[in-house]
């Protein structure tokens, strides 16, 4: 942020000679140009400097160290002569007033009146106008006028069409003086304000109990966070809403108007709500609030989002709809309904709409919808990868609208990780559509978000509260390039390469989407009997080991029987796929052949300071090698590389160990050697399964997408 004089002249439509009478001058901080404003007291002094670095923002202002801030233009009262001063709100209003000849002071800000200090230097003034800005800092100013000895003799100017006098003046300087002499013949008394206060309140407070009388009516409760919400009966179903939401808003509004036929004051609104809020927080009992997705004794609740706020009930024998779930779903805005699920349907279906490579990429795609329906993580990242054709929108389209359907089933990537948290607060599944890249912030947010995390942000207007992000969901990603590279997202991801499809197969948008609408509730029933036959296997499940993801790794596992798999179906494509993924990990750093050429020259070992091994690996890399973005540029960069990459080199027979010399230097030292045996389960050609055998094609000629 800077501001130079000039600019603010420019700015304010102000002569710069006569702010430079004043004594605003130019300075500079940090090599950043600045306005300094200085404040005099009564005998011309200077008595402290504020200091102006921008035109706009929130930190447009601050004060030089030491200050004890003062009203505005004290040096100027000596050359008032009338008994009618005006009090604005800042010092560009006072440049302004000055500008045109009227006698002003101005307060350093709305809050900071100082009764006993400033109150003195209006004494010999019989009117004091007081120009009200819409705004909170004019709320501020009329508070303090109700307790001010001054308020007897003070008039409000509100200004039509302007925020302040500066803003008048900008908008029609021509014009000024005649406007601003018009608001001031029209400022209203104080005594006068106050009778029509007093006139108010009484029909105020009838307005505000009648709107408390309405919602006792509602069950009010609190989050764990701490978040005020109310259930509410509405045509025989319950629905939960935020007291701040627009519907419990509504609600309220359409019981007033039903016992009045009018409209309540908004001020009565916001005290019967704040309130309401108090009751939720104080005296309500602490319920979570769940989107989609719920849990309780052993029972999942997905939330079907129609209008009647019917939810599913899974437990291990069977599912069925209710009307009351004993869980508390809130409704976010583009959340859309699913079907109501049907019996007797099949999984096989789904062939029909997704595309994909062979049998066990079918596998791994109902395995991360299984997971998906599971109020629990950890959650796999499905990424999707294809050239153009191979429908990769329309599988992750339909992925979602099993689960998780929105007015927006796609998102573009993220500006920032506050963005993808808002994202996941308000719904089930994170769509990233069409992406070109994951960089590095968006790699390690994902990778949070699937296993577990939080995210926290200054709250607005505010300079030290904070608001907590905390959730976890699944996800999927799309796009042409690999966009998983770094190990710690691979390890979380299932990698899945969509063929393209051939243009004989196509087929028009309408009809795929229509055969599929009217496939979905009975696909929808039977990933439920899945998930409802999962949960009467799982606490009889065992991995013989448990990798990655192990949760989700037993959840798929304790599905295989429901789905008709044979065993061990799952486990083999996942650990397949992981040992793809662990190559591609590998081959996305320029640094890991580079490793393998240095221990065939070490025989096998190398043992030094992460500076020794730099040299080394230099010595090894060819120029293009070496000038690639991912090449450590020294030792602590070669230590953080092979810290990520460890896990993955490890799998490939390459062992990386950091440890401390013996000796008195206690150097730091790498050690980097291959293991007695390369063999790694996750890396081997996995066995045909009985489904590989029975189904060779992969089924991809069950789409036949856009």
């Amino acid at each position: 942020m800077a501001l130079t004089l000039e600019q603010y002249a420019k700015a304010k439509r102000l002569p710069l000679n006569f702010l430079k009478k004043l004594g605003l001058r130019n300075a500079s901080r940090q090599g950043k140009p600045l306005v300094l404003m200085p404040y005099r007291d009564t005998s011309g002094a200077e008595a402290c400097i504020r200091i102006r670095t921008a035109m706009d923002g929130d930190r447009r202002f601050s004060w030089k160290i030491g200050a004890k801030p003062i009203p505005y233009g004290l040096w100027r009262l000596k050359g008032i002569t009338g008994k009618s001063i005006v009090l604005v709100e800042g010092e560009s209003d006072c440049h302004t007033l000055w500008a045109y000849g009227f006698p002003a002071l101005g307060l350093p800000g709305a809050n900071s009146w100082k009764e006993k200090q400033w109150a003195q230097h209006f004494d010999r003034f019989e009117r004091i106008y007081v120009v009200i800005e819409p705004d909170k800092g004019g709320a501020a100013v009329e508070a303090w006028l109700r307790t001010s000895k001054i308020r007897d003799r003070v008039r409000l100017v509100r200004l039509d069409g302007a925020k302040d006098a500066s803003e008048l003046h900008l908008v029609d300087p021509d014009n000024f003086i005649r406007t601003f002499k018009q608001a001031v013949k029209a400022a209203i008394p104080w005594s006068e304000v106050k009778e029509k206060e007093e006139e108010q309140e009484q029909p105020r407070l009838t307005q505000t109990a009648l709107l408390l009388a309405l919602a006792d009516a509602a069950t009010l409760f609190h989050t764990p966070d701490g978040t005020p919400f109310a259930s509410v009966s509405v045509n025989g179903h319950t629905e939960n809403w935020a007291l701040k939401s627009k519907q419990f808003r509504q609600w309220l509004l359409r019981g007033y108007f039903a016992e009045t036929k009018g409209a309540p004051q908004n001020q009565a609104i916001q005290e019967a709500i704040g309130v309401l809020e108090s009751r939720a927080n104080f005296e309500g009992p602490e319920c979570p609030v769940f989107v989609r997705l719920a849990e309780k004794d052993g029972k999942i609740y997905l939330d079907l989002c129609n209008d009647d706020w019917e939810a599913v009930e899974i437990d291990a024998n069977e599912w069925r709809l209710i009307s009351e779930p004993p869980v508390k779903f809130r409704r976010a805005r583009g959340m859309s309904p699913l079907p109501r699920p049907t019996s007797g349907g099949s999984i096989e279906r789904l062939r029909r709409f997704l595309n994909f490579a062979g049998e066990m990429d079918f596998i791994l795609l109902i395995a991360w919808l299984l997971a998906a329906l599971r109020p629990r993580g950890p959650y796999p990242i499905l990424v999707l990868h294809g050239e153009q054709g191979s429908a990769k929108s329309t599988t992750s389209r339909v992925l979602r609208a099993l689960l998780d359907p929105s007015t927006a089933p796609l998102r573009s990537e993220p500006r920032e990780e506050r963005d993808l948290m808002i994202a996941a607060s308000n719904g089930w599944v994170i769509n990233l559509d069409n992406l070109s890249r994951i960089p590095l912030w968006l790699s390690d947010a994902l990778c949070r978000l699937a296993t577990g995390g939080a995210f926290s942000t200054r709250e607005l207007y505010t300079d030290d509260q904070e608001i907590l992000f905390d959730a976890q969901r699944p996800i999927i990603c799309n796009g042409i390039e690999e966009l998983a590279v770094r190990g710690d997202l691979l390890d979380r991801a299932l990698i899945l390469y969509l063929p393209p499809i051939p243009e004989q197969e196509r087929e028009p948008e309408s009809k795929f989407w229509a055969d599929f609408e009217s496939a979905r509730p009975a696909i929808l029933g039977a990933l439920l009997d899945v998930i409802s036959g999962a949960l009467r296997r799982l606490p009889k499940t065992r991995l013989s080991n448990s990798p990655r993801l192990a949760d989700f790794a037993l959840w798929a596992t304790a599905a295989e029987r429901p789905l008709g798999w044979a065993d061990g179906d799952f486990l083999r494509a996942y650990l397949s796929n992981q040992g793809d993924a662990n190559d591609l990990a590998l081959d996305a750093s320029p640094v890991t052949g580079v490793v393998r050429v240095l221990l065939a020259n070490e025989d096998c070992a190398f043992v030094g300071t992460a500076t020794e091994l730099l040299e080394a690996l230099n010595g090894i890399a060819d120029e293009s090698t070496r000038r690639q973005k991912g090449w450590p540029q020294n030792g602590q960069g070669v230590s953080n590389t092979l810290r990520r990459l460890a896990p993955n080199l490890r799998k490939s027979g390459i062992e990386v160990l950091f440890s401390r010399g013996k000796n008195r230097q206690r150097r730091r030292l790498i050690t980097v050697r291959e293991l007695a045996s390369t063999s790694s389960t996750a890396s081997e050609e996995p066995l045909p399964s009985a489904m590989d055998q029975a189904k060779p094609n992969g089924g991809i000629k069950g789409l036949r997408a856009m």
